[in-house]
């Protein structure tokens, strides 16, 4: 799964127990992708009311803590639905 808007993307991948997301920030400057360095595992239990756990580089920029609150948001929901 990719999100990409504004010059700015995250590129994530689904963890191998398919309950997470493996997910890198990157903004684009003309034709290349740039690697902010925010690389981070977002997981989600439901037996923990599925309240997201973000693990990873964690020296990251505001407008990153954003977008990983988003995708941390999305796997929370994914999870709440039996998906995670």
């Amino acid at each position: 799964m990719g999100i990409f808007t504004n010059n700015k993307g995250i590129r994530c991948e689904p963890t191998q127990d398919g309950r997470g997301l493996n997910c890198r920030l990157f903004e684009a400057d003309g034709n290349e992708k740039l690697s902010t360095g925010t690389e981070v595992t977002i997981t989600a239990d439901s037996n923990d009311n599925c309240e997201p756990r973000i693990v990873g580089t964690m020296d990251m920029m505001e407008k990153d803590q954003k977008r990983v609150a988003q995708i941390a948001e999305l796997v929370r929901k994914s999870c709440r639905k039996g998906i995670g």
